[in-house]
């Protein structure tokens, strides 16, 4: 824990993300567990939302290490009753998200106390660290390693009567995943569209893959650009019919990007611009507006909502 933490603290954790079956991966944690629930005579159980998608892009390592965390301290902590690991698609602000949760009916927290929980080398007081031992880091640990992944972590508890530890992860699929058989998958608003030559400015190399089979399966040309100066360069080589402009990107930002693109338009056709963002409150939707782009798409990327932004930012020219 304390060499993680050293780590952490330094900047050098990583992230890898690969595609994994979340079902399989908490299956997975449930038998290595149980033993350690058997001793204390506790019922561990796994809720699965059956609309939860069989391969997601997460890292394996990170997310068993913060689950691993939160069932032993369930255990831990719990003396009779049950633990049970939950997993639930669910819709966020800024997009798809995966909900995980550990619920116990365990020693719960006191109100006072819920706030520190969550800082280093912290317990919910002494006589915590005096009974069951243990550094203080695991919950610092797990909620940096969540953030790292582009989460966030939370809890609920009542004092005496348990405690239910939750984090959330952008709902990411791998673009392998992707049905691409036409039978398969729902009208899209840009069939009947000739096919459009569009710009994509994403430094992910996942939401480059994502947003390039959504837009290829349906047969328009894409191409590619890593970050903003890339962007502006390809659009004084090519001409494109929309522009998919990545907002955070490395060097040049995508409002940056824009804003030349928009100056060297001048008082001529401008291209239909579509701002790919993390971010989906007012101030970011001012924000992409102000630079001159025509919509916005929140991430991670739906394909309804990709397409839906497209029809409306071609329906402006």
């Amino acid at each position: 824990d304390i060499l993680d933490f050293s780590k952490i603290e330094a900047g050098r954790m990583d992230v890898h993300l690969e595609a994994i079956n979340l079902r399989d991966l908490s299956s997975e944690l449930a038998r290595f567990l149980e033993p350690r629930c058997r001793e204390k005579r506790l019922t561990l159980k796994t809720e699965i939302d059956p609309t939860l998608p069989d391969s997601l892009l997460l890292d394996p390592v990170r997310v068993r290490q913060v689950l691993v965390n939160l069932i032993g301290n369930a255990i831990k902590f719990t003396a009779s009753g049950e633990i049970s690991l939950a997993l639930q698609s669910v819709r966020q602000a800024s997009g798809d998200a995966v909900r995980i949760s550990v619920r116990d009916s365990g020693i719960g927290i006191p109100p006072e106390r819920q706030a520190q929980v969550f800082e280093a080398f912290t317990q919910a007081d002494n006589s915590i660290t005096r009974r069951f031992g243990g550094t203080g880091l695991g919950l610092t640990i797990s909620n940096r390693l969540v953030n790292l992944m582009g989460g966030s972590m939370g809890l609920e508890s009542e004092f005496g009567h348990g405690s239910e530890f939750f984090f959330t992860l952008p709902l990411q699929i791998p673009a392998a995943a992707i049905d691409v058989d036409p039978k398969t998958h729902a009208p899209s608003p840009l069939e009947g569209l000739l096919p459009l030559h569009i710009l994509l400015a994403e430094d992910n190399p996942i939401n480059q893959k994502l947003a390039v089979t959504l837009l290829t399966r349906e047969g328009h040309r894409v191409s590619v650009a890593e970050d903003g100066t890339a962007a502006l360069q390809a659009t004084l080589e090519q001409t494109f019919d929309l522009i998919l402009m990545d907002m955070q990107m490395p060097g040049l930002s995508g409002l940056e990007a824009t804003r030349q693109i928009r100056a060297n338009e001048g008082d001529g056709p401008h291209t239909p611009i579509v701002a790919l963002t993390a971010n989906a409150y007012a101030e970011d939707r001012e924000a992409c507006l102000d630079a001159g782009m025509n919509g916005y798409v929140s991430k991670p990327i739906r394909r309804e909502d990709l397409f839906a932004a497209i029809t409306a930012a071609l329906a402006q020219q």
